[in-house]
């Protein structure tokens, strides 16, 4: 990593003496930011939302480039003034929050027909006061039913109102599942159970989906046990509180079914080892916070925030 270093030069004259003096500060580089969805192995189908992680405050730049070999009766293509060119370099800039989470706005892409061998290559870098990173690259994948933009397949897009009708959220808790729709928001924590449990919708076909979850909660660690005659009879633990802490944030295009779910949330985790060996941690979630967001396009037309409290016994 390189390291800058600021020479500031401070002058005082006495008559006709000048003191030079040098003062040396050192700049450390930041890290490299990174994308946390779309996964660097997906596949991207259509308009798309990047989200990752940097250092809180920074300024992250963000540059799609949609990447191709073109066919040989590729015409030029004309961009009329003040359009966006949505065949070339596409830069973003966005500030990382105090989480460090950072979201760009929706992308769109397009490729000229017949053209092969086609990805997309973000190129994302951060910047924080005289502090900056070196830049990282992620190549996505395009399908085969790539959606070109954000009206899909040519036709106009829904309504705001169809959307909102269209969007719901469902909790997969054990033996009814909880649903929210569109219009409902609550900030009273609702009361599920300890066991693992799935997060899934509905929307419609080409609108963009962005899910974010935090949780509070406590986290025990063993770092003592004791034994007598060769049977355990004591276990020391130590505790630590966790405040909006980051489960995870992801973004995608809901598809033909009108379908999407991400991964399953388990209040209650630990790293595998055994119970009363030194070294195991076990994490518990006493509130989950989710933050479910929809757009129409490139405009964001719904956000709902759930607060769910893991309940042993549900």
């Amino acid at each position: 990593m390189k390291k800058i270093i600021l020479i500031l030069v401070m002058l005082s004259c006495t008559g006709l003496q000048a003191q030079l003096k040098t003062i040396k500060m050192k700049v450390e580089p930041l890290p490299r930011p990174t994308i946390t969805s779309p996964r660097a192995d997906s596949e991207i189908s259509g308009p798309f939302v990047l989200v990752g992680k940097a250092k809180p405050g920074a300024e992250v730049t963000v540059n799609v480039v949609p990447s191709y070999k073109k066919s040989s009766s590729n015409k030029p293509v004309l961009v009329k003034s003040g359009e966006k060119n949505l065949y070339g370099p596409q830069e973003f800039k966005v500030r990382a929050d105090d989480k460090g989470i950072w979201q760009a706005p929706l992308a769109e892409v397009k490729f000229h027909t017949g053209a092969t061998n086609r990805e997309i290559r973000v190129i994302i870098g951060q910047k924080l006061g005289l502090s900056t990173s070196e830049t990282e690259q992620y190549v996505y994948k395009v399908t085969t039913e790539f959606v070109m933009s954000a009206s899909v397949k040519g036709t106009l897009r829904p309504t705001d109102d169809k959307v909102r009708e269209a969007f719901s959220v469902q909790l997969g808790t054990a033996p009814v599942p909880l649903k929210f729709k569109a219009e409902t928001n609550t900030s009273n924590p609702f009361p599920i159970g300890t066991k693992d449990f799935k997060i899934s919708g509905s929307g419609l076909k080409g609108c963009q989906i962005t899910v974010k979850a935090t949780f509070d909660g406590i986290e025990e660690t063993v770092y003592e046990t004791s034994k007598f005659a060769g049977v355990q009879v004591q276990t020391k633990k130590k505790t630590k509180d966790l405040k909006d802490k980051d489960l995870f944030a992801k973004s995608f295009t809901i598809g033909e079914t009108g379908q999407w779910s991400v991964s399953s949330i388990d209040p209650m985790e630990d790293n595998g080892k055994n119970p009363n060996s030194v070294g195991y941690k076990k994490t518990v979630m006493r509130k989950i916070n989710l933050t479910v967001s929809i757009n129409n396009g490139s405009k964001e037309v719904l956000v709902k925030n759930i607060a769910l409290t893991p309940t042993p016994g549900l």
